[in-house]
Protein backbone atom coordinates (compact mmCIF):
# COMPACT_ATOMS: atom_id res chain seq x y z
CA UNK A 1 0.00 0.00 0.00
CA UNK A 2 1.16 3.57 -0.70
CA UNK A 3 2.18 6.28 1.84
CA UNK A 4 -1.08 8.66 0.65
CA UNK A 5 -3.70 5.05 1.08
CA UNK A 6 -1.41 3.91 3.98
CA UNK A 7 -2.53 7.20 5.63
CA UNK A 8 -5.78 7.70 4.72
CA UNK A 9 -6.72 3.99 5.53
CA UNK A 10 -5.95 5.25 9.29
CA UNK A 11 -7.67 8.29 9.15
CA UNK A 12 -10.72 6.52 8.11
CA UNK A 13 -10.47 3.58 10.47
CA UNK A 14 -10.33 6.86 13.27
CA UNK A 15 -13.45 8.26 11.85
CA UNK A 16 -15.66 5.65 11.97
CA UNK A 17 -18.77 6.08 14.30
CA UNK A 18 -19.24 3.05 16.80
CA UNK A 19 -22.63 2.26 17.00
CA UNK A 20 -25.28 1.60 14.31
CA UNK A 21 -28.71 2.90 13.81
CA UNK A 22 -31.59 1.92 16.06
CA UNK A 23 -34.22 0.19 14.62
CA UNK A 24 -38.51 0.62 14.31
CA UNK A 25 -40.24 -2.45 14.32
CA UNK A 26 -44.39 -3.15 13.24
CA UNK A 27 -46.34 -6.33 12.90
CA UNK A 28 -49.72 -7.66 12.14
CA UNK A 29 -51.52 -10.97 11.90
CA UNK A 30 -54.66 -12.88 10.27
CA UNK A 31 -56.07 -15.98 11.53
CA UNK A 32 -58.18 -18.08 9.19
CA UNK A 33 -58.09 -20.62 12.66
CA UNK A 34 -56.76 -19.70 16.13
CA UNK A 35 -53.76 -21.92 15.27
CA UNK A 36 -53.25 -20.76 11.37
CA UNK A 37 -52.51 -17.31 11.03
CA UNK A 38 -50.28 -15.53 8.64
CA UNK A 39 -48.04 -13.19 10.04
CA UNK A 40 -45.85 -9.95 8.67
CA UNK A 41 -43.21 -8.26 10.44
CA UNK A 42 -41.46 -5.21 9.68
CA UNK A 43 -38.09 -3.79 10.94
CA UNK A 44 -36.37 -0.28 9.77
CA UNK A 45 -33.44 1.56 10.85
CA UNK A 46 -34.68 5.04 12.26
CA UNK A 47 -32.52 7.40 11.95
CA UNK A 48 -32.02 11.19 12.42
CA UNK A 49 -31.97 11.90 8.37
CA UNK A 50 -35.34 11.70 7.08
CA UNK A 51 -34.32 11.00 3.38
CA UNK A 52 -32.33 7.81 4.91
CA UNK A 53 -35.60 6.82 6.53
CA UNK A 54 -37.79 6.79 3.34
CA UNK A 55 -34.75 5.43 1.90
CA UNK A 56 -34.74 2.38 3.77
CA UNK A 57 -38.87 2.27 3.66
CA UNK A 58 -38.65 2.74 -0.80
CA UNK A 59 -37.01 -0.90 -0.07
CA UNK A 60 -39.83 -2.71 1.05
CA UNK A 61 -41.27 -2.29 -2.32
CA UNK A 62 -38.26 -2.59 -4.09
CA UNK A 63 -37.72 -4.37 -7.54
CA UNK A 64 -35.82 -7.27 -5.24
CA UNK A 65 -38.45 -7.50 -3.03
CA UNK A 66 -40.77 -8.12 -6.16
CA UNK A 67 -38.16 -10.49 -7.38
CA UNK A 68 -39.07 -12.69 -4.61
CA UNK A 69 -42.33 -13.93 -5.64
CA UNK A 70 -43.87 -14.28 -9.53
CA UNK A 71 -44.31 -11.76 -11.74
CA UNK A 72 -48.09 -12.03 -11.51
CA UNK A 73 -48.35 -11.91 -7.92
CA UNK A 74 -45.63 -9.52 -7.27
CA UNK A 75 -48.08 -6.98 -7.10
CA UNK A 76 -50.30 -8.12 -4.63
CA UNK A 77 -47.70 -7.61 -1.98
CA UNK A 78 -46.78 -4.14 -2.31
CA UNK A 79 -47.10 -2.18 0.87
CA UNK A 80 -48.92 0.91 1.02
CA UNK A 81 -47.99 2.08 4.54
CA UNK A 82 -45.91 1.10 7.16
CA UNK A 83 -48.29 1.76 10.35
CA UNK A 84 -50.44 -1.07 12.66
CA UNK A 85 -53.92 -0.27 9.87
CA UNK A 86 -51.94 -0.09 6.60
CA UNK A 87 -50.04 -3.33 7.68
CA UNK A 88 -53.22 -5.05 9.01
CA UNK A 89 -54.86 -4.62 5.78
CA UNK A 90 -52.03 -5.95 4.23
CA UNK A 91 -51.64 -9.29 5.96
CA UNK A 92 -55.89 -9.69 5.58
CA UNK A 93 -55.54 -9.33 2.07
CA UNK A 94 -53.01 -11.66 1.75
CA UNK A 95 -53.50 -13.96 4.05
CA UNK A 96 -57.19 -14.52 2.65
CA UNK A 97 -55.00 -15.06 -0.54
CA UNK A 98 -52.57 -17.44 0.58
CA UNK A 99 -54.86 -19.36 3.29
CA UNK A 100 -58.43 -18.76 2.22
CA UNK A 101 -61.49 -19.05 4.17
CA UNK A 102 -63.07 -22.02 3.79
CA UNK A 103 -62.60 -25.64 4.85
CA UNK A 104 -59.83 -25.94 2.36
CA UNK A 105 -56.57 -24.32 5.11
CA UNK A 106 -52.89 -25.08 5.59
CA UNK A 107 -52.38 -26.87 8.71
CA UNK A 108 -48.96 -24.26 9.81
CA UNK A 109 -49.38 -20.79 9.94
CA UNK A 110 -47.53 -18.49 7.27
CA UNK A 111 -45.17 -15.61 7.17
CA UNK A 112 -43.67 -12.79 6.20
CA UNK A 113 -40.39 -10.70 7.56
CA UNK A 114 -38.90 -7.90 5.99
CA UNK A 115 -35.65 -5.68 7.52
CA UNK A 116 -33.92 -3.01 6.44
CA UNK A 117 -30.61 -2.75 9.19
CA UNK A 118 -27.35 -1.11 9.14
CA UNK A 119 -25.14 -4.23 9.27
CA UNK A 120 -21.86 -1.81 9.21
CA UNK A 121 -19.69 1.36 8.06
CA UNK A 122 -16.82 1.74 6.75
CA UNK A 123 -15.32 6.12 7.15
CA UNK A 124 -17.53 7.17 4.44
CA UNK A 125 -20.07 4.85 3.91
CA UNK A 126 -23.07 3.27 5.49
CA UNK A 127 -23.56 -0.68 4.75
CA UNK A 128 -27.20 -1.25 4.87
CA UNK A 129 -28.67 -4.63 4.59
CA UNK A 130 -32.46 -5.24 3.14
CA UNK A 131 -33.74 -8.66 3.64
CA UNK A 132 -37.02 -10.88 3.29
CA UNK A 133 -37.63 -13.87 4.80
CA UNK A 134 -40.89 -15.62 3.84
CA UNK A 135 -42.86 -19.13 4.65
CA UNK A 136 -45.40 -20.12 2.51
CA UNK A 137 -46.28 -23.87 3.42
CA UNK A 138 -43.85 -26.55 2.14
CA UNK A 139 -40.67 -28.00 2.94
CA UNK A 140 -39.00 -24.90 4.54
CA UNK A 141 -39.08 -21.05 3.83
CA UNK A 142 -37.16 -18.75 1.73
CA UNK A 143 -34.97 -15.97 2.02
CA UNK A 144 -32.66 -13.54 0.86
CA UNK A 145 -30.77 -10.72 1.33
CA UNK A 146 -29.18 -7.22 -0.52
CA UNK A 147 -26.43 -4.78 0.16
CA UNK A 148 -27.04 -1.01 0.17
CA UNK A 149 -23.23 0.84 0.22
CA UNK A 150 -24.08 4.60 1.06
CA UNK A 151 -22.25 7.67 1.31
CA UNK A 152 -22.59 8.96 4.79
CA UNK A 153 -22.34 12.63 3.01
CA UNK A 154 -23.69 13.79 -0.24
CA UNK A 155 -26.04 12.76 -2.50
CA UNK A 156 -27.98 9.41 -1.14
CA UNK A 157 -27.43 7.02 -3.68
CA UNK A 158 -26.68 3.62 -3.68
CA UNK A 159 -23.20 2.60 -4.69
CA UNK A 160 -22.97 -0.08 -7.37
CA UNK A 161 -20.42 -2.48 -8.61
CA UNK A 162 -19.88 -0.51 -11.39
CA UNK A 163 -19.07 2.45 -9.32
CA UNK A 164 -16.04 1.04 -7.91
CA UNK A 165 -14.93 -1.34 -10.64
CA UNK A 166 -11.89 0.25 -12.30
CA UNK A 167 -12.67 0.77 -16.55
CA UNK A 168 -12.74 -2.64 -18.31
CA UNK A 169 -12.23 -4.92 -15.10
CA UNK A 170 -15.93 -6.87 -14.26
CA UNK A 171 -14.67 -10.14 -15.82
CA UNK A 172 -11.61 -10.31 -14.10
CA UNK A 173 -13.41 -9.30 -10.99
CA UNK A 174 -16.36 -12.57 -11.88
CA UNK A 175 -13.29 -14.79 -12.31
CA UNK A 176 -11.98 -13.99 -8.97
CA UNK A 177 -15.45 -14.56 -7.09
CA UNK A 178 -15.45 -17.98 -8.82
CA UNK A 179 -11.87 -18.99 -7.76
CA UNK A 180 -12.68 -17.63 -4.12
CA UNK A 181 -16.28 -19.42 -4.20
CA UNK A 182 -13.78 -22.46 -5.41
CA UNK A 183 -11.70 -22.19 -2.72
CA UNK A 184 -14.39 -22.03 0.12
CA UNK A 185 -16.08 -24.99 -1.62
CA UNK A 186 -12.54 -26.98 -0.93
CA UNK A 187 -12.19 -25.93 2.37
CA UNK A 188 -15.57 -26.79 4.17
CA UNK A 189 -18.06 -26.83 1.61
CA UNK A 190 -19.87 -24.17 3.00
CA UNK A 191 -20.62 -26.36 6.07
CA UNK A 192 -21.18 -29.58 4.42
CA UNK A 193 -17.67 -30.98 3.99
CA UNK A 194 -14.94 -30.23 1.21
CA UNK A 195 -15.69 -30.83 -1.75
CA UNK A 196 -13.31 -32.49 -4.44
CA UNK A 197 -13.04 -31.04 -8.11
CA UNK A 198 -15.27 -33.98 -9.17
CA UNK A 199 -17.97 -32.85 -6.71
CA UNK A 200 -17.28 -29.27 -8.29
CA UNK A 201 -18.27 -29.68 -11.70
CA UNK A 202 -21.51 -32.00 -10.95
CA UNK A 203 -22.38 -28.72 -8.60
CA UNK A 204 -21.76 -26.49 -11.58
CA UNK A 205 -23.98 -29.09 -13.50
CA UNK A 206 -27.05 -28.28 -11.59
CA UNK A 207 -25.91 -25.18 -10.43
CA UNK A 208 -23.56 -22.81 -13.61
CA UNK A 209 -22.04 -20.05 -11.70
CA UNK A 210 -22.82 -16.87 -12.72
CA UNK A 211 -21.01 -14.10 -10.61
CA UNK A 212 -23.40 -11.30 -8.69
CA UNK A 213 -22.70 -8.15 -8.03
CA UNK A 214 -24.75 -7.98 -4.33
CA UNK A 215 -21.31 -6.75 -2.69
CA UNK A 216 -20.78 -5.43 0.76
CA UNK A 217 -17.26 -4.11 2.33
CA UNK A 218 -14.60 -6.17 4.74
CA UNK A 219 -11.49 -5.59 6.47
CA UNK A 220 -10.07 -8.66 4.52
CA UNK A 221 -11.47 -7.41 1.27
CA UNK A 222 -15.06 -7.60 -0.72
CA UNK A 223 -17.88 -9.64 0.15
CA UNK A 224 -20.50 -11.17 -2.28
CA UNK A 225 -23.96 -12.57 -1.16
CA UNK A 226 -25.66 -14.94 -3.11
CA UNK A 227 -29.40 -16.29 -2.40
CA UNK A 228 -30.42 -20.35 -1.66
CA UNK A 229 -30.60 -21.55 -5.01
CA UNK A 230 -28.29 -18.82 -6.83
CA UNK A 231 -25.18 -20.98 -7.08
CA UNK A 232 -25.57 -24.16 -4.26
CA UNK A 233 -28.59 -25.88 -3.30
CA UNK A 234 -30.91 -25.12 -0.52
CA UNK A 235 -28.91 -26.92 2.00
CA UNK A 236 -25.50 -24.88 1.57
CA UNK A 237 -27.69 -21.89 2.37
CA UNK A 238 -26.84 -18.06 1.41
CA UNK A 239 -23.31 -18.34 0.00
CA UNK A 240 -20.86 -15.18 1.05
CA UNK A 241 -17.89 -15.45 -1.39
CA UNK A 242 -15.04 -13.11 0.13
CA UNK A 243 -12.12 -11.69 -2.70
CA UNK A 244 -9.11 -10.25 -0.46
CA UNK A 245 -7.82 -6.85 -0.65
CA UNK A 246 -4.66 -8.04 -2.49
CA UNK A 247 -6.18 -9.52 -5.31
CA UNK A 248 -8.30 -6.64 -6.19
CA UNK A 249 -5.11 -4.12 -6.56
CA UNK A 250 -5.50 -2.92 -10.01
CA UNK A 251 -9.38 -4.25 -10.47
CA UNK A 252 -11.57 -1.68 -7.52
CA UNK A 253 -10.65 2.24 -7.56
CA UNK A 254 -8.20 2.84 -4.54
CA UNK A 255 -10.04 5.44 -2.93
CA UNK A 256 -12.49 1.88 -1.92
CA UNK A 257 -9.84 -0.20 -1.50
CA UNK A 258 -9.00 2.58 1.13
CA UNK A 259 -12.46 2.41 3.00
CA UNK A 260 -11.66 -1.37 4.09
CA UNK A 261 -8.88 -0.87 6.81
CA UNK A 262 -11.84 1.34 8.81
CA UNK A 263 -14.93 -1.71 8.06
CA UNK A 264 -16.79 -2.23 11.30
CA UNK A 265 -19.57 -4.89 11.57
CA UNK A 266 -22.65 -4.43 13.63
CA UNK A 267 -25.00 -6.82 15.31
CA UNK A 268 -28.15 -5.95 15.04
CA UNK A 269 -29.99 -4.83 17.83
CA UNK A 270 -33.43 -5.11 19.78
CA UNK A 271 -36.23 -2.84 17.63
CA UNK A 272 -38.25 -0.59 19.48
CA UNK A 273 -42.12 -1.78 18.36
CA UNK A 274 -43.98 1.84 16.48
CA UNK A 275 -47.69 1.17 15.79
CA UNK A 276 -47.42 4.23 14.12
CA UNK A 277 -43.99 3.52 12.45
CA UNK A 278 -42.57 7.46 11.88
CA UNK A 279 -45.38 9.14 12.59
CA UNK A 280 -45.02 11.66 15.66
Amino acid sequence: MSRSLLALAVCATAAVHAEPLPLISNDAKYCVKPDVCDTVIVTAINSPDAALNAYADSLFNSAYADSLFNTETAAEYRFTGFDHAALEAWITRVGKEELGDGEDVPNNDYSHDYGVTQIGETAHYRQLEFIVSTYLGGAHGMYGSSFHVLPKAGELRRLTLDDILLPGQRQKLDQLQKQAFERALKADGYGSGAMSDAEIKELYDTFPFTANDNWRFDSKGLVFQYAPYEITPYSLGAPEILVPTAELHGIIKPDILAELPSWQRYDVGKAEKRPQWRQP
